[in-house]
This record gives C-alpha cells, sequence and structure tokens, in this order.
C-alpha cells in the first residue's frame, strides 16, 4: 500500500493536507506512529514496516526535487520497525502476533479501531478480519441511516464489528442486536465493542452466548487499559459520540438453525421500542449451499411485518466475487415472496486498495401479493 493511499484513506483532510512537508513527516512519526492511538492499539508490524518503507521513499524523491530535507527521526522509526523483525521470537499458531489492531477513521469525529487477524483466513473462518463490503455499509450507514426512526436493527455475519460500532455511535436505533455464529467471532466482537466503549454489561447483554476465550493480546497496554480508555484520533477529539445504556445486544444467530419461534424472540425483544425493523448484513453472500438457510433467515425476520414499505426491510451489501453465487441469492430471495431493488454503490471516499470488483447493495422487502 503506498503513502499516498495511506495519507488519503486514513488522515481526514483537516489534519494531513494543511501542515506544510516537514510538519507532516513530523505528524506521521509522533503522532500516528510513535502516537497515543498506536502504542494503545498497535496496527501490524509488517504494515508498518511497508508504509514506513513507502513513505520514506516518498520523502527522498521529495527531497531530491524540492530540497525538503527528511527529518532524523523518521529514519529511526523506520530503523524501529526493522530491529522489532530482527529481535522478535518466531511466532506460533497461538501468538498473540497473529492479532493486530486496525483504526478506520470516518470523519474528524467518529474513528473505530478494531482488533483483527492478521491472517485473512483463520479458525475455519474469514470473519475475523473487516472486508470491503463492511466499509461500504458503514458508510452508508453514515449517509442514510443517522436520523432515521427504527425501532431494532439486526445485522446478520457482524464479523469484527464495524459495521455494528457505526451503528451504536451514529444511528437513531432503539435496540441493535449484532449477530455471528462462530464462537472466537462473538468473543472478539465483544471486545471490540469494549474497546470503542460501547457498553454491553446489562444483565441482557451477560447472557449472550459469547463465551470462548479471546486468546492472546497484540498490545503493551493491558486488556483493562483498552477497555476503559477512550479512543484517541489524530485530529480534534471526538464530540459525544456513545452509544445510549442498553441499546447494543450481542447474541449467537446460526442461519442453519433459525426459524420462526427464533424470529419472534427477536421481535419481542423490539416491543415498545419503535415499528421499523431493519436487517443489514455485509459479505454475506460467498457460498452458494448456504443461500437458502440465509434466505431463510431473512425472510423468518421479515415476513410478519407483511409488503408494508415501513414496517421490515433488509440490506445486504455484497462484493461481487462470483456474479452466478449473487444471481442465485437473488433468484432464492424471489421464490422466497422477497422483492428485491439492486443497487451498484458508488465509489467508495476511502477507497478500497487495489479495488476492481463492484460492490452492490440489496434492498429487500415482503413483496404485494397480486
Amino acid at each position: 500500500m503506498s503513502a499516498d493511499f495511506w495519507l488519503q484513506s486514513n488522515v481526514h483532510p483537516t489534519c494531513a493536507f494543511r501542515l506544510t512537508a516537514q510538519e507532516q513527516q513530523d505528524f506521521i512519526v509522533n503522532v500516528l506512529v510513535n502516537g497515543e492511538l498506536n502504542t494503545l492499539f498497535p496496527c501490524s508490524g509488517a504494515y508498518q514496516r511497508s508504509f514506513l518503507k513507502a513513505y520514506l521513499e516518498k520523502c527522498e524523491r521529495t527531497r531530491a526535487s524540492e530540497a525538503v530535507p527528511v527529518i532524523e527521526s523518521l529514519y529511526a522509526a523506520y530503523l524501529a520497525s526493522l530491529s522489532a523483525v530482527t529481535s522478535a521470537p518466531r511466532p506460533t499458531a497461538d501468538a498473540a502476533s497473529t492479532y493486530c489492531f486496525k483504526t478506520y477513521l470516518f470523519s474528524s469525529t467518529l474513528s473505530v479501531t478494531l482488533r483483527e487477524r492478521t491472517e485473512l483466513i483463520s479458525e475455519g473462518t474469514t470473519g475475523l478480519n473487516t472486508w470491503e463490503a463492511a466499509l461500504a455499509l458503514a458508510e452508508w450507514v453514515l449517509t442514510h441511516l443517522s436520523d432515521v426512526d427504527i425501532g431494532h436493527i439486526v445485522e446478520l455475519g457482524t464479523g469484527t464489528g464495524l459495521v455494528g460500532v457505526v451503528l451504536a455511535k451514529a444511528s437513531s436505533a432503539a435496540r441493535i442486536t449484532l449477530t455471528d455464529c462462530h464462537a472466537g467471532i462473538l468473543s472478539l466482537l465483544q471486545e471490540n465493542m469494549r474497546v470503542n466503549g460501547i457498553d454491553l454489561e446489562s444483565p441482557q447483554r451477560r447472557s449472550s452466548t459469547c463465551t470462548a476465550d479471546t486468546g492472546g493480546r497484540n498490545s503493551t497496554a493491558s486488556e483493562e487499559d483498552r477497555a476503559q480508555r477512550t479512543l484517541p484520533v489524530p485530529c480534534d477529539p471526538p464530540s459525544t459520540l456513545s452509544s445510549a445504556p442498553c441499546r447494543v445486544h450481542i447474541r449467537h444467530l446460526d442461519w442453519m438453525d433459525f426459524g420462526p419461534s427464533e424470529a419472534a424472540q427477536l421481535r419481542a425483544a423490539r416491543e415498545g421500542r419503535g415499528d421499523r425493523l431493519l436487517v443489514i448484513g455485509s459479505d454475506l453472500i460467498y457460498d452458494p449451499t448456504i443461500i437458502p438457510h440465509l434466505v431463510a433467515t431473512i425472510v423468518a425476520l421479515l415476513q410478519p411485518y407483511g409488503p408494508s414499505r415501513g414496517g421490515a426491510e433488509a440490506l445486504i451489501v455484497s462484493t461481487v466475487r462470483n456474479p452466478a453465487t449473487l444471481a442465485l441469492f437473488v433468484a432464492t430471495l424471489a421464490a422466497a415472496g422477497l422483492a428485491v431493488v439492486e443497487l451498484e454503490l458508488p465509489p467508495r471516499l476511502y477507497p478500497w486498495p487495489g479495488r476492481s470488483a463492484r460492490v452492490l447493495l440489496h434492498r429487500i422487502s415482503v413483496a404485494l401479493v397480486p
């Protein structure tokens, strides 16, 4: 990933682009690399080395063409990242080095920090990483849902929790239920909610089925420190962005074992909290064999509300990897009596590196009977 991309995608314009070249170098070293955020929630060592190398190369070119010197602390930061490789013990399968933190800056007042696996596939799942469709859905939420009156939002396949944190901080939903079926994901999701200041300690949350051990920690700070600290942002500090008490809940939900009775339990939890149910999810369409179960889950959640447009709907965001699998999903929805509107999401403000695939949003509701 280039330094240019990193600056464009991770530093809010009001921070980085008003700085001189040397001020920007100082910002990179003292605020991003050695600052409070990266100290408390360190990013991947490999990513940090790659970024510093690319940024140094850019600064060297600028020095040659514009006579802008490179500050010594930038070289020192890069050398420190190299020495960390040579001095680190060889990682094992369960070492803390298999995790890192990633911080997503949506604006100068909204950031999300998540603990994620460094491998794309681990513990038999891809859900321990954040994927492009989740970023697209989070941005859609910020654009469209901040002022919409919704009683209950249910997220399917929540994963690391990016969209859940954005919902808790920016939406007005009375209740937010984050679901997944993998024990490791549910455990990581609980930690990521705590990292971002989302309180999950109400009695309803303590009854969650998330019971797996969270494993190692990739930080010099203790778990208690990370759970209690307010996330620092490399710009102006956030305004009062916090979830309302008892709004966010985590629960186990397996599409293979979900039917009308389980859906009724979710609906009962929203009584008196508003009339609208919204089901959301991202990057759920990857295996043709699970599509019937996913569609059955969506039907169980939406069908009791009938074809009322304002009553309940689902928003599923997908990166188009296999068009045939996506077409099967749409056809299965139609066969189940659901209406589908497909929208192609525009290029994101913060582009995914090397993006080539399309990202689609499917808006799903109960179809009107002729």
